[in-house]
């Protein structure tokens, strides 16, 4: 289930979020512990800003974290009392999908950004 977008800001790297996409897992348990369910956010994002970023991995991590902390605040202005329930969160960047394959051969992560937030 596709959720409507709501008008915000924040900013992920050095792009402007706007809307919030958000997929609610509720109709699919095999996805979330019983009484809870999973929420799948993603934004389009820059492949080199995190391919340059992740050079920094502290950096790195630090950019991810804050991103899902802006995005949760986001969807808890929206849906209050949502941060409480989170209980998991990871984030997905274009570098988590880069893999060499063989010799040369890159699978380039695309551009998005992914978030997976498990709620109670």
């Amino acid at each position: 289930m596709l959720a409507k977008c709501w008008q915000l800001h924040f900013i992920c790297g050095d792009q402007a979020i706007k809307q919030l996409p958000v997929h609610i897992h509720n109709f699919d348990p095999s996805l979330a512990p019983a009484g809870k369910t999973l929420l799948t956010l993603m934004l389009d994002s820059d492949y080199e800003y995190w391919k340059k970023l992740s050079e920094d991995p502290e950096r790195y991590k630090e950019e991810k974290e804050q991103i899902v902390d802006q995005m949760v605040a986001q969807l808890d202005r929206r849906f209050p009392g949502l941060a409480a329930q989170v209980e998991m969160r990871d984030v997905a960047t274009p570098m988590t999908y880069e893999r060499p394959v063989t010799g040369r051969v890159v699978i380039r992560g695309g551009s998005l950004l992914q978030s997976l937030i498990t709620c109670a």
